[in-house]
């Protein structure tokens, strides 16, 4: 048994692409108006950060946060930023799948580090994640965008397996 949960930033996409467009056309009516020399100096700008919006716009491209869950524990990463991290079902207290508030538990989507010691949020959208409580008093948020699915699966694991630490979801409020 193993669940299996990919998530990449693509569908947020959309919001960047206009970017480059809107500041071309801004940068063309400008310079319009200027002297030679300025022309230059501007289309060089103009470039520089045409470049670093289509980077920025490949790193979204490439980031994704993995998420596999199986009999021997959980195992996520965020690429290209984090490794690897795996969590035995001995090593966690608690894992439930819950309703959190990104931005007022963690600051928003990303990589985040909680308002509180030891809480840290793995997440690209939305507002259900798994919530590991470890043993050794850390807290770890992994976000979902297929919380029913990680529930069933969850569910028949825990019931396969006898894993104790696998407790009903907190998805009221």
């Amino acid at each position: 048994m193993i669940y299996e949960e990919i998530q990449g930033y693509k569908k947020l996409l959309w919001l960047l692409i206009p970017m480059p467009i809107t500041l071309v056309m801004i940068f063309t009516f400008w310079v319009a108006e200027k002297d030679p020399a300025e022309k230059t100096e501007i289309l060089y700008a103009l470039l520089l950060v045409v470049a670093v919006e289509l980077l920025v716009l490949l790193m979204f491209l490439n980031m994704k946060l993995v998420t596999r869950i199986d009999k021997e524990g959980i195992t996520f990463h965020y690429r290209p930023f984090l490794k690897s991290r795996h969590y035995k079902w001995t090593d966690i207290k608690s894992a439930a799948v819950r309703r959190y508030n990104a931005i007022g538990e963690y600051g928003g989507w990303g990589l985040k580090t909680g308002w509180k010691k030891n809480n840290k949020a793995y997440n690209v959208w939305g507002n259900k994640g798994l919530q590991l409580e470890l043993k050794d008093g850390k807290r770890i948020l992994i976000g979902t965008q297929k919380h029913q699915d990680m529930v069933l699966f969850l569910r028949r694991l825990k019931e396969k397996y006898n894993i104790i630490s696998i407790e009903e979801p907190q998805l009221n409020g």
